[in-house]
């Protein structure tokens, strides 16, 4: 499981819908549609024909894309919301998606760069009751200087578009 940062998507940016099919060699498109009844439609006959396989194949909506993102696993974003401050007043959960505005994300990788840790965690291996392994590979020192220069970035991205930056 990951988190995924990036521009607060607006309904203007919304380009219709396609049906994908994976497992073959190109990740097969077998088209695009304006609407979701046209998508659907297609789906249902492309079903019937044995064109559309529906465990390797879905409908998807498309937008445009108007910067990059990034994207971290859930064991780093839970450390990284805690240092960005996004926890909930009244329970004190972390806040695993939303929206800010990025002068106010801009302001929290100040705090976090200012005050946060970012010392490194050695990997380990530890097995279960009923022996299964688990690995945890760690993480390098230095990792949150990288994710927060890299949210910098993409927050110059929201800018431009005139964006708030959201994750989930």
């Amino acid at each position: 499981m990951s988190t995924t940062f990036h521009p607060t998507i607006s309904e203007a940016d919304f380009r219709g819908f396609e049906i994908v099919c994976y497992g073959d060699e190109d990740g097969h498109t077998p088209g695009t549609y304006a609407n979701y009844e046209e998508a659907s439609a297609a789906y249902a006959a492309g079903r019937e024909s044995g064109v559309v396989d529906t465990i390797c194949c879905s409908l998807n909506p498309i937008y445009l894309t108007l910067a990059d993102f990034v994207n971290i696993s859930n064991s780093n974003a839970s450390d990284l919301l805690d240092m960005l401050g996004f926890r909930d007043a009244e329970t004190g959960e972390l806040e695993w998606a939303g929206s800010v505005p990025s002068p106010d994300m801009r302001a929290r990788i100040l705090v976090a760069r200012a005050l946060g840790s970012d010392v490194g965690i050695p990997a380990a291996t530890t097995t279960g009751a009923r022996g299964a392994t688990m690995h945890d590979f760690g993480r390098r020192v230095g990792y949150f200087a990288d994710v927060l220069t890299r949210l910098d970035v993409l927050l110059d991205a929201c800018d431009r578009h005139d964006r708030d930056i959201s994750w989930s």
